[in-house]
């Protein structure tokens, strides 16, 4: 009897502690990470706790009131699970009359190549044949670029027009009035208007906080069986600092371009590697003020950084509700450590 007794305390504290995690990673994005960055780590595994609260809604059948207090918030979660997994409930065979596309370069370096020549080549080959009208780039090198590569000879506009690095827009139509936005002395995002044929619009390429794990990219890779060493700990406390670090910066380069947002006279087309997840803060300031381009379109996980076994989506695509989305695509590429995302699109009249 106390065995049962206490089989059912350890359940029912499980379920709890369960539903406790899930809420705080649903209210992540709600939560600045500057007052309280527990959330945000929560946000980071929001498919995980997704999954498991379906599991902990389904084991709790029997309890009638706890069940249903599990199956409502399991509801909420659903929006921002449709954006890291998506089902195609938007017509996506119709395409725009312009088209953009957002790439991480990684600095147009290839890991582990010995003859770096061809690298720029190489990572721009995940390109399509028919370029698109706007092409944003982040970690981008201008040394980087052969004299004889065609790819962005096509281009006759470009912000910054000075050989800058990091990011670039590339546009097939005019561009006027760009400038940059900065924290902290790092520049975080370029912008400029760009005039369609009778229409303006505002597009700002962005590269928020990195998340600078260069040396624990093997914690998102992580094996079965693998042996926990103290270097391995030491470096998981490592990495929770610069996660820690990192959700702060970002949160206040989102008030700065929420504040350019706002302030804008045109229709605003915003997209590039926000290195934050769709149940970030980042990403719901953002979405609370303009539309996720992407969202219901397409199939399965949204994986936009691969060097990670866990599906992240952290590159983005938003628009203001005068920008149509017609088509949204998520191009594989081999060399890069992020897939090229992008949209075709029409404006309102």
């Amino acid at each position: 009897m106390k065995q049962i007794v206490k089989w059912q305390y350890l359940t029912c504290l499980t379920s709890i502690s369960v539903f406790v995690v899930y809420l705080m990673s649903l209210s992540a994005g709600h939560v600045n990470p500057s007052r309280c960055y527990l959330f945000a780590f929560a946000g980071l595994g929001f498919p995980v706790m997704f999954a498991l609260q379906f599991i902990n809604t389904l084991l709790n059948l029997k309890r009638r009131k706890w069940f249903w207090v599990l199956f409502f918030f399991l509801l909420l979660g659903i929006p921002t699970m449709l954006r890291h997994y998506a089902l195609p409930l938007k017509s996506g065979k119709k395409h725009g009359k312009y088209s953009m596309i957002s790439y991480n370069v990684r600095g147009l370096n290839i890991p582990g190549n010995v003859d770096q020549s061809e690298d720029s080549d190489l990572i721009l080959s995940a390109l399509p044949a028919n370029l698109p009208d706007l092409l944003f780039f982040q970690e981008f090198e201008f040394k980087k670029i052969r004299s004889n590569s065609s790819t962005l000879h096509q281009y006759l506009y470009r912000f910054p027009r000075p050989h800058s690095n990091s990011q670039i827009i590339f546009s097939t139509f005019p561009l006027h009035s760009g400038g940059k936005l900065s924290f902290n002395g790092e520049v975080f995002a370029v912008y400029a208007d760009v005039d369609f044929p009778g229409q303006t619009i505002k597009v700002i390429n962005v590269h928020l906080r990195s998340l600078m794990l260069t040396t624990e990219r093997e914690l998102l890779q992580p094996s079965i069986g693998k042996t926990v060493h103290r270097s391995n700990i030491r470096k998981i406390i490592r990495t929770f600092r610069k996660l820690r670090n990192a959700f702060k910066q970002r949160s206040h380069e989102v008030e700065a371009l929420r504040a350019l947002i706002d302030e804008s006279p045109y229709p605003v087309l915003l997209a590039g590697d926000f290195n934050d997840t769709p149940a970030s803060y980042a990403f719901h300031q953002i979405n609370s003020i303009l539309n996720d381009a992407t969202f219901l379109r397409g199939w399965g996980w949204r994986k936009t950084y691969l060097e990670s076994t866990f599906p992240l989506k952290i590159d983005h695509i938003f628009v203001s509700s005068h920008i149509h989305t017609r088509h949204y695509d998520q191009i594989f590429s081999a060399y890069s450590d992020h897939n090229p995302v992008g949209i075709s699109f029409d404006l309102s009249d």
